[in-house]
């Protein structure tokens, strides 16, 4: 936003028809964010701009400087018959109702123009209103995609459970891994851990015969105290085998072994 000097002197050239494109733009991208008191001042220019004619008196000039200019040009003053034939008639200053009228349409413009400005503030706030439902609502279908995947796989006939405890970085969070070696799909849930940073992601892995093995990313934001994710091709060999399932915070993308911190520890049930 432009310091009040500056905004006086657009208004003032705007009024006097004095401005160039790049400053009348200049000018209407303030007025987009105007406040009240910035539209009270480009009326007052503009009246005061309209008034200005009305304000000048036009007088003749006396006899002996009209004839020292023309003794100067090397020309005779003209007569007072021939004044009066090449003399334009004087213009005369509009009607008080006509300045009113153009005052009254100026400011109906300016206020048409504010409404204008505030309806398109109004707009932007709704498309914005508009997006953020369209994002919990496809939040709210994963959500629920993921609680009928949960129920498909618990209700399996072998489903594995592995309950991870948390470990110095975060002791107060937990996690489960629910397992169906049928469809090799598997429900990761955790709880209370920290959000990743932005550069870093969570990594899930299965260690078998001492040998960890990368089984899904994850990330969690400020808000993710409880969240369930969908692993699908979990696990290829047999789970009996399997020694531990654990979390680490990885660089974002993941890595080949762990490198990390690790959160959660937890062994098959």
């Amino acid at each position: 936003m432009m310091n009040q000097t500056k905004f006086e002197e657009l208004c003032a050239s705007f009024a006097l028809g004095a401005l160039d494109d790049n400053e009348k733009q200049e000018l209407l991208r303030e007025l987009e964010e105007s406040r009240p008191e910035q539209l009270e001042t480009l009326k007052s220019y503009m009246d005061t701009a309209e008034h200005l004619p009305a304000g000048v008196e036009q007088t003749d000039p006396p006899e002996h400087i009209r004839a020292a200019i023309f003794k100067e040009i090397g020309a005779a003053p003209a007569t007072e018959q021939q004044q009066d034939e090449a003399t334009p008639p004087r213009q005369i200053a509009p009607p008080a109702w006509i300045r009113a009228a153009a005052v009254f349409l100026a400011a109906v413009c300016l206020v048409l123009l504010y409404f204008t400005l505030n309806l398109n503030s109004e707009r932007i706030e709704l498309a914005e209103t508009v997006e953020q439902q369209r994002f919990e609502i496809l939040d709210l279908r994963d959500r629920v995609q993921v609680a009928e995947r949960y129920l498909e796989i618990i209700g399996s006939r072998n489903t594995y459970l592995v309950s991870m405890d948390g470990l110095e970085p975060s002791p107060s969070g937990f996690g489960r891994v629910f397992y169906d070696p049928e469809s090799r799909a598997a429900i990761l849930q955790v709880a209370n851990l920290p959000a990743s940073p932005p550069d870093k992601d969570y990594q899930l892995w299965v260690i078998r015969e001492g040998t960890p093995v990368s089984a899904g990313l994850f990330s969690l934001d400020v808000d993710d105290q409880k969240r369930y994710f969908v692993l699908e091709d979990f696990f290829e060999e047999d789970f009996e085998g399997v020694d531990a399932v654990a979390i680490t915070l990885e660089p974002e993308g993941g890595v080949p072994q762990p490198t990390g911190d690790m959160f959660l520890l937890g062994s098959p049930s």
